[in-house]
């Protein structure tokens, strides 16, 4: 067998892109305190490998779960490595611990739960409905439900305080403001199944009252990588071409630039201007990477305050859900307060681990386990019943890992049961 059959065809691609992001992370990263740290390092070569790797299952398998969570997460701690914000501080072994072995293990329950068939079972419901009327009746009751909210409390957009200095809390109304999240979250998850010009009507309606009226910058966000998942999905294994790399770059880059300008405008008044290059410290002067930056890559080190903070040795996590319907709700809202007091310069979201790492300390790990081995087995389900809508939203939420744990929110938790439900019920 002669030596180039041991090497996989695109070998000379593999070690291109390796020298490549070698040499851009030494140009990034000159001058700071990790440059030639050998955590840092080791970290950025690993995320380089993990990235090619993810890469490639992308372009053989189609787009899946754990191939997704792995490029994105380990897209942005490579981005973290080149220490672009001079609030981040030196990396250290136990760091390691932290950041690679967590989403690793994480990853794999992924893995696992796209890669494990159940067959001769069907948890189909006997039924079946239609899901352009479900959607339809979901319609008028989520604008049932907002215009009783506008009538309380009215829209954040026709407020004639300036957007920085609003109290969101100011325009939700207890009871109907949550009903109206889940109900928003489960007509996005019934996209897949309805008709086109439905699909449509879902979308414009759910930014125009969710995003605009309500002016909330976090589910434009949402709503906008749910339909670009939708995109990448339905191209399976041609997903990989020159066509939808241009789409999807240029999208991608549309989006942050508009995710940049609305934080400005958010947050400037006509006496003050907001510099979030000068709030992260950044030594890069790009207002559309700075934004991009604040909200992931820096994560990872506002995460490490939660690692050198004392635990609550207990799993809190795993029976969040539970505690907070059934037990002491302002007991795991006062958890999520004190996560959110750990920051770096305001900048409190320290990626989905840190819940883990608040309730176990340094054996996070084993409850990381057990949430996903419970992630896992819910895949498995989701995926035997074709959820096409469910397993999106759960893609969506994986997305965003990179911030928090947006798997445990109740809001979110409760929607996806629903349409769970809802998908068992309806002709797909």
């Amino acid at each position: 067998m002669s030596t180039t059959t041991l090497l996989p065809r695109n070998f000379i691609q593999f070690l291109c892109y390796f020298f490549c992001g070698i040499i851009v992370y030494f140009l990034f990263s000159n001058e700071t305190p990790n440059q030639l740290n050998p955590v840092n390092i080791l970290l950025q070569l690993i995320s380089l490998i993990i990235i090619w790797i993810s890469f490639e299952s992308i372009k053989k398998s189609g787009l899946k779960l754990h191939n997704w969570f792995f490029l994105v997460f380990s897209f942005f701690l490579l981005l973290n490595t080149y220490h672009i914000s001079n609030l981040q501080r030196e990396k250290e072994f136990v760091d390691l611990y932290y950041l690679l072995i967590g989403p690793i293990v994480f990853g794999c329950f992924l893995y696992l739960g796209e890669s494990v068939k159940i067959s001769g079972i069907n948890f189909n419901l006997p039924i079946k409905l239609n899901p352009n009327i479900i959607s339809l009746l979901l319609m008028v009751i989520y604008i049932y439900i907002l215009w009783q909210i506008y009538t309380i409390a009215g829209f954040r957009f026709f407020s004639d305080t300036l957007l920085r200095y609003q109290d969101k809390s100011e325009f939700t109304v207890p009871g109907m403001s949550g009903a109206l999240a889940i109900i928003k979250w489960i007509l996005l998850m019934m996209i897949p199944y309805v008709t086109k010009s439905l699909r449509y009507a879902i979308v414009i309606s759910l930014i125009l009252f969710s995003g605009v009226m309500q002016f909330n910058r976090g589910d434009i966000f949402r709503i906008s990588i749910f339909l670009a998942l939708f995109y990448m999905i339905n191209r399976e294994k041609k997903l990989i071409t020159k066509k939808n790399l241009i789409i999807l770059f240029t999208v991608t880059a549309l989006g942050i630039t508009s995710f940049a300008w609305i934080g400005e405008f958010r947050q400037s008044d006509e006496l003050n201007t907001f510099d979030i290059g000068y709030l992260m410290e950044s030594r890069v002067d790009n207002i559309a990477f700075n934004w991009l930056y604040s909200y992931s890559a820096i994560n990872f080190d506002v995460l490490k305050l939660v690692t050198e903070a004392e635990d609550q040795n207990f799993p809190y996590t795993v029976f969040s859900l539970f505690i907070y319907y059934f037990g002491d709700r302002e007991f795991i809202e006062g958890l999520e307060k004190d996560r959110a007091s750990f920051s770096l310069s305001g900048l409190n979201a320290s990626t989905f681990l840190s819940p883990f790492v608040q309730d176990m300390g340094a054996y996070y790990i084993i409850e990381l386990i057990v949430f996903g081995a419970l992630m896992s087995l819910f895949i498995i389900f989701i995926k035997a019943q074709r959820l096409t809508g469910v397993y999106l939203f759960i893609m969506l939420l994986i997305t965003l890992t990179i911030s928090g744990n947006y798997l445990i929110v109740p809001n979110f938790v409760v929607a996806i049961l629903l349409a769970t439900f809802l998908g068992m019920l309806i002709k797909v």
